[in-house]
C-alpha cells in the first residue's frame, strides 16, 4: 500500500515530529498494536505498519494466525506471557557472528534460544484441532514448517554447543569457556583450578566457623574468589582478624576477602588468565563453525517474528473492551467500503472517554447497494468529524496488515494508497505556510490517487481567502469525483461544496454531524446523519471554551450583518 510519512503523521500511526496531532495523538497506532515480546517482532510491526499488504492471499493468511490465536487462549497465552519475551535478540547475535564479534556467551544464547524451538513447535501443532483446515494451513505456511524446518537446521548447531562449552563450569561461575577434555593443556590448566578451589572452599568454612554465621564462595575473572554474607550477620565478621571489605549492598549482603584468600587469588587469576589465552584458538573455530549456521538463524529470526506480531495482533483484540471483528476483505477494484459502528482504535482508549461508534458506507455495501464514492462531511468544530474520517482509514489500515479491525462487522475492497490532507503537520516548523502545505498535499493527492485509493480531506482552503479557498476545494473535489472516483472522505465548512450532491447524485452523498441546542447551548451527539449542518456554530463552540459575553455578542452582531448583506446580494443577483 502507497501510505507516505504525511499520511503516517495524519493517522498518529508513529511518533513523527514534534507537535501533538489531534485527540489520540498520545496514542499512536504503533504503541496500541506493539505488544510484541521479542527483539525480532518489535523490528518486524514497524515494517509492517510501514508498509500495509496489498495481497489479498497474504492479508487472508495473516488474519487466519490471528483467528488461530484468538480462538486458542491457552496457545496464545503462553507464547505471549512464556516463550515469546524468553528469546534473545537474535538479530543482534546473527549479525555479531556475521562481523566476527561473538562471543562463547553469544553462542550459548543461541543455543538456549533453540532448546526454545522444540516447545514452540508443538504448542502451534496443537491448535490444528481448534480451527478449519484451511486456517492450520496458514499457520503451517506461515509460520510452523519453518520452525520445525529451524529445528531440522540448527539440531547440529546445539550438539557442538553441548559438545564444547562447559555447562557445569558457567552453573558454578557464571562464565562460559570451552570443555577441558577437548585439549590436554586446558585438562591440566582446570585440574589445577580445582585444587585452587578447593583450598578456597578450606577457608570458606574455617570462615564459618569464626564467624559463626553463614559464609558463601563465589568467584570472577575480576576479583577471584571472595566470600559473601548477608547484611544481617555483617556484625559477625567484627570478631574476626584479618578482614578487607570489598562492598556491601542492601540486596547482595557483604563481599568480603582476607589475607590467605588474596595470596591464593594470585595464582587463581593467572590460572584463569592462562585457561583463557591457551583456549583462544579452539573458541575461533567454535564461533566459526557456529557463523555457518547463519542463514538457518535468520530463517528462525523472520519466522519468530511473523509468530510474535500476530500473537500482538490477537492480544489486541482479544484483550479489548470493546469488540473487534476478522474483517471481510475484498479484492482491489470491486468498490466496496461498509463499516458497521466503527471506532477509532486509540481515541476510544483515552481515559473517560465514551466513544460513539458510526457506519462508513460507500461504493456498494455489504448488501450489494450501490451508494456515492464521494462522502462530503459539515458539522460543528469539535463535533468528530476528523476521527471519524480516520476511523475509517485506520481500520483499512489495520485490515491490509493483517489485524482485526475495532467495528461490529466490516466489508471492504483492497486500497492501494491511503492520502490525506489533513492538518498543517510540521510543515510550519520548515517555514512553510498553511496554505502551501495544503497545496503542497493536495498535488500528490492529485498525482498519485488512483481509482482504487482512499483519500480523506479534512479543511481544505483554509489558509487563503473564503473565495480562493472555496474555489480551490469545489475544483480538487470535482476532480476526484470526476477523474479518479475513489473512496473519499472531505470534512469541509464550505457548505456551499454540498451542491455537488445535486451535479453528481449517484457519486456524491452529504452527512453531517448531528447536534441540537437547547437552552441556548449547543449539544454535539458525534452521530453521522444523512444532510448537510445548517451552520457551523463557531459561536457555540466560542462559548464553549470561555470567551465573554462581550465577544460573542459583538460576534453574532457582526455575523448577522454579514448573512444579511450575502443574502440581499444573492436577491438582487
Amino acid at each position: 500500500m502507497n501510505i507516505d510519512t504525511a499520511a503516517q503523521q495524519a493517522l498518529d500511526i508513529f511518533s513523527i515530529g514534534s507537535e501533538s496531532n489531534q485527540a489520540g495523538a498520545s496514542i499512536t497506532l504503533h504503541d496500541h498494536l506493539n505488544r510484541c515480546r521479542s527483539s525480532s517482532g518489535k523490528r518486524l510491526i514497524r515494517d509492517w505498519l510501514c508498509h500495509p499488504l496489498i495481497s489479498l492471499p497474504q492479508i487472508e493468511q495473516r488474519l487466519d494466525v490471528v483467528e488461530a490465536l484468538c480462538s486458542c487462549p491457552a496457545v496464545r497465552q503462553s507464547l505471549h506471557e512464556n516463550l515469546l519475551r524468553r528469546l534473545p535478540d537474535i538479530g543482534l547475535l546473527t549479525r555479531k557472528l556475521e562481523q566476527g564479534k561473538a562471543t562463547l556467551s553469544d553462542c550459548y544464547r543461541l543455543y538456549q534460544m533453540v532448546i526454545l524451538i522444540k516447545r514452540i513447535s508443538p504448542l502451534l501443532s496443537s491448535m490444528q484441532t481448534s480451527v478449519t483446515e484451511r486456517i492450520f494451513a496458514s499457520i503451517n505456511e506461515l509460520i510452523l514448517e519453518k520452525v520445525q524446518q529451524s529445528i531440522v537446521d540448527l539440531r547440529r548447531f546445539a550438539q557442538l554447543i553441548e559438545n564444547t562449552l562447559d555447562f557445569d563450569y558457567f552453573e558454578q561461575n557464571g562464565q562460559h569457556r570451552i570443555q577441558p577434555n577437548i585439549d590436554p593443556k586446558l585438562q591440566e590448566i582446570s585440574k589445577k583450578i580445582d585444587e585452587m578451589n578447593e583450598e578456597a572452599q578450606n577457608l570458606r568454612r574455617k570462615m564459618a566457623d569464626n564467624a559463626k554465621c553463614e559464609v558463601k564462595l563465589e568467584s570472577n575473572s575480576e576479583l577471584g574468589f571472595f566470600l559473601r554474607v548477608t547484611l544481617k550477620s555483617e556484625g559477625s565478621l567484627r570478631s574476626v582478624n584479618g578482614i578487607r571489605v570489598i562492598d556491601s549492598t542492601k540486596g547482595g549482603g557483604v563481599r568480603f576477602s582476607t589475607s590467605k584468600l588474596d595470596q591464593l587469588n594470585t595464582q587463581y587469576l593467572e590460572l584463569l588468565s592462562s585457561y583463557e589465552s591457551s583456549q583462544q584458538e579452539l573458541t575461533k573455530i567454535v564461533i566459526s563453525t557456529c557463523a555457518g549456521y547463519i542463514p538457518a538463524l535468520k530463517l528462525f529470526d523472520d519466522c519468530i517474528g511473523v509468530l510474535d506480531v500476530l500473537t500482538a495482533f490477537s492480544i489486541v483484540t482479544a484483550t479489548s473492551a470493546t469488540p473487534y471483528v476478522r474483517p471481510k476483505i475484498l479484492e482491489k477494484g470491486t468498490g466496496v467500503l461498509d463499516l458497521r459502528k466503527c471506532r477509532h482504535p486509540t481515541v476510544e482508549r483515552l481515559p473517560n472517554m465514551h466513544y460513539i461508534p458510526n457506519d462508513v458506507q460507500l461504493g456498494q455495501n455489504n448488501d450489494g447497494q450501490n451508494s456515492a464514492s464521494f462522502m462530503i462531511l459539515t458539522g460543528a468544530n469539535m463535533g468528530g468529524k476528523s476521527t471519524y474520517l480516520k476511523a475509517a482509514a485506520l481500520t483499512i489500515f489495520l485490515g491490509q496488515i493483517g489485524c482485526f479491525v475495532p467495528c461490529e462487522m466490516a466489508s471492504f475492497s483492497i486500497v492501494d494508497g491511503i492520502f490525506t490532507r489533513v492538518g498543517a503537520g510540521d510543515f510550519q516548523f520548515k517555514g512553510i505556510s498553511t496554505f502551501m502545505a495544503e497545496m503542497m498535499d493536495c498535488a500528490t493527492i492529485l498525482e498519485r490517487a488512483t481509482p482504487n485509493s482512499l483519500i480523506l480531506i479534512d479543511e481544505l482552503g483554509r489558509g487563503t481567502s473564503t473565495y480562493d479557498g472555496f474555489g480551490l476545494a469545489w475544483a480538487i473535489s470535482e476532480d476526484i469525483i470526476c477523474r479518479l472516483n475513489c473512496f473519499t472522505l472531505f470534512a469541509t465548512h464550505f457548505h456551499e461544496i454540498s451542491k455537488l450532491e445535486k451535479r453528481y447524485p449517484e457519486k456524491v452523498k452529504n452527512c453531517r454531524m448531528d447536534t441540537f441546542v437547547e437552552d441556548g447551548k449547543l449539544v454535539i451527539l458525534f452521530q453521522v446523519m444523512q444532510g448537510v449542518a445548517q451552520k457551523s456554530f463557531g459561536l457555540s463552540i466560542a462559548q464553549i471554551v470561555g470567551f465573554s459575553k462581550e465577544i460573542l455578542d459583538d460576534a453574532e452582531n457582526i455575523l448577522v450583518e454579514l448573512e444579511g448583506k450575502c443574502m440581499t446580494e444573492n436577491s438582487e443577483g
